[in-house]
C-alpha cells in the first residue's frame, strides 16, 4: 500500500517474501528507494515505467494495468547481495476518499518469472530448432550436389571410353579400307597380285562382278 507520494505504509506478508524484503526494513521508505533499477542492466527501465503508471492513477483516479515488467530485485547481503532477474505483472489501483480525492494506491504485483523465463526457453529452443532444420538441408542439398557432379563425372568417364573404342574401330576400319582399295587398283590395272594374295584378288573381283 502507497501514500500518494509513493511511500510504503502497508505491505502484506506474500510481498515481503516475493520481493526477499522485510517489513521493518520497508515500510516508511520511497517504493522506488527499496527497489531501484538494477545498475548492472543498463536497459533497465522499471522505475520509470511503475512511475508512470502509479502517476496515472492519481491524474485519472483509475486503477492501471500494466504490461509485464523485467524489474529485478536486490538480493538481500546475506544471500550474496546484488540483483535478481524477476519479471511481474503489476496492477496499481486507487483507495479514494470522501472527495474523490487518492487516498491511497494499492500496488498488487504477481511475479510471473518462472512463466517468462520458460517462455524464453521454449523460444530459445524453437530457435535453435529452426537453426538445426536449416543446417540439415544445407547438408542435403551439398550431398545432392556432391552425387550430381559425381554422376557427370562418371558419365564423361563414360563417353571418353566409348570415344578411345570408336576411334579405334574407326582406325581398323580405315586399315581394311586401305587394303581393300589396293586390291580394287590392281584389278582395274589388269596385273592381279601372284602369291599367296591372288586367291583374294579373284575373290574381289568376282564380288565386283
Amino acid at each position: 500500500v502507497l501514500d500518494p507520494g509513493f511511500d510504503i505504509v502497508g505491505v502484506s506478508d506474500s510481498y515481503l517474501r516475493a520481493t526477499m524484503t522485510t517489513r521493518s526494513g520497508i515500510l516508511g521508505r520511497g517504493l522506488f528507494d527499496v527497489f531501484p533499477d538494477n545498475t548492472d542492466d543498463p536497459a533497465a527501465d522499471g522505475v520509470g515505467n511503475l512511475r508512470a503508471s502509479l502517476n496515472r492513477v492519481l491524474r485519472t483516479r483509475e486503477p492501471d494495468t500494466m504490461p509485464i515488467q523485467k524489474y529485478d530485485i536486490r538480493r538481500p547481503e546475506a544471500e550474496g547481495g546484488g540483483f535478481e532477474e524477476r519479471f511481474w505483472s503489476p496492477v496499481n489501483s486507487p483507495v479514494l476518499g470522501p472527495g474523490g480525492s487518492v487516498l491511497y494506491i494499492i500496488h498488487k504485483v504477481d511475479d510471473v518469472t518462472d512463466f517468462v523465463l520458460l517462455e524464453r526457453k521454449g523460444t530459445e529452443q524453437h530457435r535453435l530448432t529452426e537453426e538445426l532444420r536449416a543446417e540439415i538441408r544445407a547438408r542435403i542439398a551439398t550431398e545432392r550436389e556432391k552425387d550430381k557432379l559425381q554422376s557427370q563425372l562418371i558419365q564423361a568417364q563414360k563417353m571418353e571410353a566409348i570415344g578411345r573404342l570408336a576411334g579405334g574401330i574407326a582406325h581398323d576400319f580405315n586399315n581394311l579400307l586401305t587394303a581393300i582399295n589396293g586390291f580394287s587398283h590392281l584389278v582395274l590395272a589388269g596385273l592381279p597380285p601372284e602369291g599367296p594374295q591372288a586367291a583374294d584378288v579373284r575373290e574381289i573381283e568376282k564380288a565386283g562382278q
